[in-house]
Order: C-alpha cells, then sequence, then structure tokens
C-alpha cells in the first residue's frame, strides 16, 4: 500500500473510507504518514498534541525537523534501513513548539508502490517520556541500593517461600541471585533455624489479620556462616494472574543497631537490679519480695503465651514495683499491727513516689504503667486512680495477683505467713471482680503443676542467673495496702 492510496481514506474522501479517519482521530498514540523523501503527509490530533503544534506547522516539512538535533543522524539511518523494508521499533528525542523535548516511540510500516518502489512510511508514535523518566529514576534507585545492604525481594506465599526476585546486592549476604531464584538456596537456608519458626507464625498473624505493610526482625545465616541480624519490611501483594499472593520486602543488616540496643538493655536491667537490690538493703525483712513477685509474674506471662520480649519487661517491671518504697519510713513498714488512717494513706503513696523516680527513663517496655497500676483492680477499688477494667494493663494485672499470692503466702515481721491456700481462696474471691480470671487461672495452675512446698516452688521459678531484686508486700486488706 502506497502514501496516495492511504491519503485519500485518511482525508475521509467516500463513504467507505471514512472510519479510517475516524480511527486515526481517535488514537491516544500519534500516527503519521511521511513521503517517500520523508516530509508530513498526514497526521492526527494525538501527534499534534505531542508536539504542542498546528497542522499548519507540521504538514509538509521533513520531519528531522520535528526531532530534536541529537536524533535526526539516526533517524536518517534508520529511514535508509526502512527503505529495505525494515520495522524494527525505535526511540527519538522530538522537539515540541515551546522548546521541550519529548521522548516517543516509533513503530514504523515501511510503505510500497504497487510496482514495489519505496513509497514512504506510516507510524505510530507513542509518548514514553514520562515511562523514560521513571526508568531513569529506578535504574538510580537500583545503582544506590546495589550500593547498599539493603535487598529487595519478591517471594510467592507458599510453602517454604520460593524466591521469583532478589536484588543483585544479595552478595551483601554472601549468595547469588540465581541461587536464590532457582530454589538452589531457600528460606530454610537463609533464616537462622532458632528464629524460622517464629518468622513464619508472624507472617501467619499478618496474613489472617489481613496485615498488608508489617516488619519483622530475625537472624539470617549468610554465605559465610556468619549470623547477622536483619529488618524484613515486608508488603503483601495480590499476583496480576492466578490469584496468588506474593511477599515483597526490604531487608537491611541491623546488627550493629541491635547490639547497640542489646547493650542498653543490659544497662537499664542492671540498674532495675540495682534499684531492687536498694530497697532490699533498706528493708531487709521483705528481702526478696519483689524477686519472687517478679519470678511468678514472668511464669504467668508465659503460660499466658507472651512473647520473650514482653515477659523481658514484665520481669523487669515487677522487679522493682516497689521503687516508691524508698519514700516510705522504715518503721510504717516493718511496724507489727495494723497502721492507723493516715499511716495507711501514706503507705499508698508508694505508687505515685514509684512512677516520679522512673517517669523520665526511656524503657522499652510500659514499666512505669505496671508501677502505677499494680494495685488497680478490675472494679475500680483500687488505687490511685481507680483505673477498671481493660484500662489496667495486661502486664499490672500480671503483677497484681503475683504481688497478692506473694505477699499472702509469705511471712511478714507484722504476722506469721498465711499460706499458699489462704491465698488462692483471697484470689478466688477477688476473681472477676478484683482480679483477671485468665492470670487467676495460669497463677493457680502453675501452683497446682508444683507438688513440693511453697519454698521448692519459689526456688523452681528462679532464672538459671537470679538477677537481684526485694521488697516489701503485706497480706489481705489493709496489710496488702502497706506494699
Amino acid at each position: 500500500m502506497s502514501v496516495s492510496s492511504l491519503l485519500p481514506r485518511l482525508a475521509g474522501h467516500g463513504h467507505a473510507e471514512l472510519p479510517l479517519a475516524v480511527l486515526a482521530a481517535r488514537m491516544k498514540h500519534g500516527v503519521v504518514i511521511l513521503d517517500h523523501g520523508a516530509c508530513v503527509r498526514f497526521c492526527n490530533r494525538a501527534f499534534l498534541r505531542m508536539l504542542g503544534c498546528g497542522d499548519a506547522d507540521v504538514t509538509g516539512r521533513p520531519v528531522v525537523e520535528l526531532l530534536h538535533a541529537d536524533s535526526r543522524e539516526a533517524f536518517l539511518a534508520r529511514w535508509q534501513e526502512r527503505r529495505h523494508g525494515a520495522t524494527q521499533s525505535y526511540t527519538m528525542q522530538w522537539r515540541r513548539a515551546d522548546g521541550q523535548s519529548v521522548v516517543a516511540r516509533v513503530e514504523p510500516l515501511p510503505l510500497f508502490s504497487d510496482s514495489g518502489e519505496f513509497d514512504g512510511s506510516l507510524a505510530l508514535v507513542e509518548d514514553v517520556s514520562d515511562q523514560r523518566r521513571f526508568d531513569e529514576e529506578l535504574a538510580t534507585a537500583r545503582a544506590i541500593i546495589e550500593k547498599t545492604s539493603m535487598v529487595m525481594y519478591r517471594a510467592r506465599l507458599e510453602d517454604g517461600l520460593p524466591i521469583e526476585f532478589v536484588s543483585g546486592n544479595v552478595a551483601y549476604f554472601g549468595y547469588l541471585t540465581e541461587s536464590l531464584t532457582s530454589g538452589l538456596v531457600g528460606f530454610a537456608d537463609i533464616v537462622h533455624p532458632a528464629d524460622a519458626q517464629r518468622v513464619l507464625d508472624e507472617l501467619h498473624r499478618h496474613v489472617v489479620a489481613g496485615d498488608r505493610e508489617f516488619t519483622q526482625h530475625y537472624r539470617v545465616r549468610t554465605g559465610s556462616g556468619e549470623t547477622l541480624w536483619v529488618e524484613d519490611r515486608a508488603y503483601l501483594r495480590d499476583a496480576v494472574a492466578g490469584g496468588s499472593v506474593c511477599l515483597e520486602g526490604i531487608v537491611s543488616d541491623v546488627t550493629e543497631r541491635h547490639s547497640a540496643e542489646l547493650r542498653l538493655r543490659r544497662v537499664l536491667t542492671q540498674t532495675i537490679g540495682a534499684i531492687a537490690a536498694t530497697i532490699d538493703k533498706r528493708d531487709p525483712y521483705t528481702a526478696g519480695h519483689q524477686r519472687r513477685v517478679a519470678n511468678l509474674a514472668r511464669a504467668i506471662g508465659a503460660r499466658l503465651g507472651l512473647g520473650a520480649d514482653r515477659l523481658e519487661g514484665l520481669y523487669l517491671g515487677a522487679l522493682v514495683h516497689d521503687v516508691g518504697k524508698l519514700a516510705i519510713p522504715v518503721d510504717i513498714l516493718t511496724r507489727p499491727g495494723p497502721l492507723s488512717a493516715e499511716e495507711f494513706a501514706l503507705v499508698k503513696t508508694h505508687v505515685k513516689a514509684g512512677v516520679e523516680v522512673l517517669r523520665d527513663v526511656d524503657f522499652p517496655w510500659p514499666i512505669t504503667d505496671m508501677i502505677a497500676q499494680h494495685h488497680e483492680r478490675l472494679d475500680g477499688s483500687g488505687y490511685p486512680a481507680g483505673l477498671a477494667g481493660e484500662a489496667i494493663g495486661l502486664e499490672a494485672r500480671i503483677i497484681a495477683v503475683a504481688d497478692v499470692f506473694e505477699s499472702m503466702s509469705t511471712h511478714r515481721p507484722y504476722r506469721a505467713a498465711l499460706g499458699r491456700d489462704a491465698a488462692l481462696e483471697e484470689l478466688a474471691r477477688g476473681q472477676l471482680t478484683q482480679f483477671d480470671l485468665t492470670v487467676v487461672d495460669a497463677c493457680r495452675t502453675l501452683l497446682a503443676s508444683h507438688a513440693g512446698d511453697l519454698n521448692s516452688f519459689w526456688k523452681s521459678l528462679e532464672p538459671p542467673l537470679a538477677a537481684p531484686g526485694a521488697g516489701a508486700e503485706p497480706a489481705a486488706a489493709q496489710d496488702r495496702g502497706r506494699d
């Protein structure tokens, strides 16, 4: 088909040929017809919009005048190839009427006369400037990422989490892209065995909860056998086809940050231990109370399924839940017999005093909340704020139960130990109204699983390296307020 045979149809001459003109006019991409000398014979409105020109500014002009100077030589080479029937697409930089440039992809179709002579070309011209900028920005981002430890990946949400894509800088962790995408190296080879099940369980919980974005921290084994901590910022994406779900993410090495956090936590733990030891020395009669409460609280928390990090915070909070006793005269705390109303009111101020002592410490756990709430009760009858129900944190509810049990079941200078059964009866009377039923049940289960006496029970709760601590906790009714 030649240019001369196309033009009348595209111009709309004749009833049967009109749809061709309409088609060109409605196309979102440019349509341009060049004669055998590469001059514009026809173009549609999309082409004119792309160049910001009118029809009179374009029709009849050599197409090279519409191209950016950097693309003219390349076009002439392509034009010679087109004279011999070449149809490969290519990208050219065009010059707009306002002087700006636009990058467009050209899909050419050479046209020949009935005698086989080259007679010009028809081409579809698509503005790809935005795509070009996106590709350039993406290439820049990839170049930056390739120089860091931030590894991008995509895996199918299936058994074994097969990897479909991983950025080349996975070499930072000692692996080859091909080994991962081929399945030669998989999830079980990379994630540390001690963390693998936890990672999968957390991932399952996020999927069930409908979370589309989440972060996980775990250890990985490098290709050389080294262990590193990583942060995995993951995203769930619906696959385009097949209805499957993909897990995409950015994994970065946070080993140094993790080590710094461990050092900080170690300092905080030692500080809390020193505070607890100070309370012990000040009040030797009840030495060990805070440690026993902390150990029991941690055991209850574990029974309730709390994670390791939350259990650590619970233990440390319980270890200093009575830090405010430093503001109460020792003779009141250890005095035999009942206290006066004024003395009892003074004892109750230890909660707010404890909060004041630690309020400016930036703990990674809600320790000040545990101190502030461990005397609150579900029915609102506690102190100092009269909180009720879910307004009381779970850690504080656990410490409350451990505190009451330890206080009633052990000896105090102002009364003999009331014993295990009496302590359990007190908790049973207050479950649902004052104490969390699930916490009381967990405490009861722990005691039922230990057939020995209370001394051996307390020893069984001690960690391999017992942390220092102490405190005081009187028994039922007014005695418990003396804590």
